[in-house]
């Protein structure tokens, strides 16, 4: 299935104020640390993402995902970049006798240790990825905790900004409840390409894929990003539009649930962990075991 997503973003830099000759220069160096996943500056981008088409109703989504970034020197030779993604999630009734669902999904936090020095431009990360079960539904967060590496490396040379982000969690307890929801087996890589102009303007392309070893599933989400540095009485802050495509195949699990693995502006998983039913089959939602029950209609 493919599909077409929108989305914004607002992203709030924490940075002292310039004065106004070196402002446009600043602008530009702030936007090219925006560009990088694990620079030394702390960020807190909220981005909103609106799609559609989830179980048989066709349900829409709204998703707000609220992602600080807070760096923090452990030594002269190493940095620790802890990243964190919190789902806010509206689900429409993705299928008859269900309800709207408003919660929280899944959070990740993750924790990236990186040499202080980059050597040719080269910036690298590697540590754990968290996703703690904050979800507060079963129709949108995984039930489980779960663990797993997490790595990025980049480079970054004349405004260009190029690497890859992955991580692989799984789980290893169950958060309360039923205890037979499904384990959490998943895989997330993003190559990403950004470019930033001296007016601080940065076009990005990226490709979000998630991978669910449990389920059989995957998504793959390709986004193009157009992002611009603003100055608001001294305060710096970047605003981005995102164009987005999908292909997803899904097979079993929570509709719209969070598959937490993402750490990037959106989630893998967020948008891509809904499930189009064929209009020849009915469903109905297990909240016990957070399955969606299918059967073929009748004739």
């Amino acid at each position: 299935m493919q599909k077409a997503i929108l989305a914004g973003a607002l992203l709030i830099a924490v940075a002292a104020p310039n004065v106004a000759k070196a402002q446009a220069a600043s602008d530009a160096s702030l936007a090219e640390k925006l560009a990088n996943p694990i620079s030394s500056l702390i960020s807190v981008p909220f981005q909103y993402n609106y799609d559609c088409c989830f179980g048989p109703s066709d349900a829409e989504r709204h998703l707000l995902n609220i992602q600080p970034v807070v760096p923090t020197k452990l030594s002269t030779d190493w940095n620790l970049i802890i990243r964190t993604i919190l789902p806010v999630i509206d689900l429409g009734a993705p299928a008859p006798g269900l309800d709207n669902t408003f919660g929280l999904g899944d959070t990740l936090q993750s924790f990236f240790f990186s040499p202080s020095n980059t050597p040719g431009g080269v910036t690298w990360g590697v540590g754990p990825a968290i996703a703690w079960p904050t979800g507060t539904d079963p129709l949108i967060d995984s039930g489980k905790w779960s663990v797993g590496p997490t790595f990025v490396i980049l480079k970054q040379q004349s405004g260009w900004t190029y690497g890859v982000l992955a991580n692989q969690i799984w789980s290893f307890a169950d958060a309360g409840g039923p205890n037979n929801r499904p384990e959490v087996n998943q895989a997330f890589v993003q190559p990403f390409l950004a470019y930033t102009w001296k007016d601080s303007t940065t076009l990005t392309l990226n490709s979000e894929s998630t991978f669910d070893w449990t389920g059989d599933n995957y998504s793959v989400l390709l986004n193009l990003i157009v992002s611009h540095v603003y100055n608001f009485g001294g305060s710096r802050s970047a605003w981005r539009s995102v164009a987005a495509i999908t292909r997803q195949r899904r097979r079993t699990g929570p509709i719209g649930a969070f598959a937490p693995s993402s750490p990037s502006c959106s989630p893998p998983g967020a948008r891509a962990r809904g499930f189009r039913a064929s209009r020849r089959r009915s469903a109905s939602w297990d909240r016990t075991s957070g399955r969606l029950r299918r059967r073929k209609a009748a004739g």
